[in-house]
């Protein structure tokens, strides 16, 4: 009899225990009441979730290192640091502007080309530096503007591709105006100077600083490989008879 009972006992612990394979467990064996049958205690353990990391989609969404940008990219990046450049030039209020070619607007006269690298405006904070040409009618240059001006009723507006700059100046007790149009797409620059006797429109470019003729000149003699002699600029002496 008890032999049996042992038998049905193991048994009865061996179906539980493949009923339950897929949780791991812990068996304790203790000792019945008569000391004769053992009794086996089942006790599960619970185990830590499976964890399933896509990595498939984490390589194809992280970026690639050290990936060289394309032409179109390059090309669309250099313009907007252009654009970003030419707009810092103009509200810094400290810029220089270099005329190529000039037209008097009222009456409409004939468009000139400036070949001459040392007209310019400065326009530096609170003053200006004018040295300008002007013409009028089918005449060649028949003026050349050249002063300095404190500058007032300085106004920025800022539109859709460029910038505009009005402001006033004052030379021998008369007023001067002038409008800048900047564009921050193609750096074209047009200035437009009402004068006393004229309407001036001047098309040209800015810069960041006033060039100087002279080292212009020196540079070009050295890159033309002429000898140091012949890029000395001539200098006006006065002759006395002895």
């Amino acid at each position: 009899m008890k032999r049996s009972l042992f038998i049905s006992v193991m048994l009865l612990s061996a179906a539980t225990v493949f009923g339950q394979s897929n949780v791991q467990t812990d068996e304790t064996v203790s000792v019945g009441q008569g000391g004769d049958v053992p009794v086996t205690t089942v006790v599960p353990v619970q185990q830590k979730p499976v964890v399933i990391i896509d990595t498939t989609s984490q390589l194809l969404s992280a970026p690639i290192p050290n990936r060289r940008p394309t032409h179109v990219e390059r090309r669309a990046d250099e313009e907007k640091r252009f654009a970003q450049f030419i707009d810092s030039l103009v509200r810094s209020r400290n810029f220089v502007f270099y005329p190529d070619s000039m037209q008097e607007v009222d009456p409409d006269g004939a468009s000139r080309l400036i070949y001459a690298e040392y007209f310019y405006f400065g326009f530096f904070t609170d003053t200006a530096e004018v040295h300008m040409p002007t013409s009028q009618g089918v005449t060649q240059y028949v003026e050349i503007l050249n002063f300095d001006s404190p500058i007032t009723d300085y106004k920025l507006l800022p539109f859709q591709s460029g910038l505009s700059v009005t402001f006033k100046l004052m030379y021998e007790d008369k007023p001067y105006f002038g409008r800048f149009i900047v564009s921050t797409v193609t750096g074209e620059t047009v200035l437009t100077l009402i004068t006393p006797k004229m309407t001036m429109r001047y098309v040209g470019w800015l810069s960041h600083d006033r060039r100087s003729p002279v080292h212009k000149l020196k540079a070009t003699g050295e890159a033309a490989g002429m000898p140091p002699a012949a890029q000395t600029l001539p200098t006006h002496k006065s002759h006395h008879r002895k």
